[in-house]
């Protein structure tokens, strides 16, 4: 029973009490109890809910008033996206030119593809002549130094060997212009070489020209050097020195016809 039907039951009752003890009363009728308005009914306070011991209360939300709309929740803040930075391109390496050991090479394949080459020095009647593994100078036709099998044989001393090993072949060929800026039949590393020597290599898909610069002590100056070689065929196409002292120029023949190099006995 609600606590305010239960109110008027407990004045009904009262009423009824009050008028027992008072006595008969001088009238005919039996007591009428007085009529009672009706209450409203009010909303049920809700009771607090028990505490457990130990337990931390727990906060009271008040109930939003019927009839009157809920607030409207505020819109959650929407994070603000940072976009990424876009990576840097990746730079492409550009491809490195031929160096000086890529055009020797180069030289050496072509000597070795021909068999033979005959090298005119200038105006000279001196030739120099070079196979895979040997090589030699001729004047006028006549071998006067040889160098195969890692050693070197002077005609000015009979043929007897020099000291030493030597390169020979399209090995002496490239090491005479690496070193001093001009072709050489034999090399060995105790033989004197220009200072501040420089070299690179230019060219493109059809040839290459490599070229040198350096102090000589034999001409006591500036030597400049140039050889372009066909990338195709490994035959060089030219070839020039410059010094203090003459410009000379080389004439390369593949294929020459002189007889196989050996040591005259």
């Amino acid at each position: 029973m609600s606590p305010i039907r239960r109110l008027a039951v407990v004045v009904l009752l009262a009423g009824v009490v009050a008028a027992a003890c008072a006595g008969p009363v001088a009238t005919s009728f039996p007591p009428v109890a007085p009529a009672l308005t009706p209450v409203p009914a009010a909303t049920p306070t809700p009771s607090p809910a028990p505490s457990t011991p130990g337990a931390s209360p727990s906060a009271t939300v008040p109930a939003t008033p019927s009839g009157i709309p809920a607030p409207t929740p505020a819109p959650s803040p929407v994070p603000t996206t940072i976009p990424e930075p876009s990576p840097s391109p990746t730079a492409i390496p550009t491809p490195a030119g031929p160096t000086a050991d890529d055009f020797w090479a180069l030289v050496r394949r072509g000597v070795v593809s021909a068999g033979s080459l005959e090298v005119a020095i200038g105006g000279s009647d001196a030739t120099l002549r070079f196979e895979p593994t040997a090589s030699a100078t001729a004047i006028d036709g006549v071998v006067g130094f040889v160098c195969m099998n890692r050693r070197a044989y002077d005609g000015q001393s009979g043929f007897t060997a020099l000291p030493g090993t030597w390169t020979c072949g399209p090995g002496a060929l490239s090491a005479g212009f690496r070193a001093i800026g001009q072709p050489a039949d034999a090399w060995n590393d105790d033989i004197p070489t220009d200072r501040a020597r420089r070299e690179s290599v230019v060219g493109d898909d059809s040839i290459w020209t490599w070229r040198y610069g350096a102090t000589s002590p034999y001409v006591r100056g500036e030597v400049t050097a140039s050889v372009t070689v066909d990338r195709a065929t490994g035959r060089v196409t030219a070839a020039r020195r410059t010094d203090p002292t003459a410009v000379t120029r080389y004439t390369f023949r593949y294929g020459a016809d002189f007889p196989p190099i050996k040591v005259p006995r």
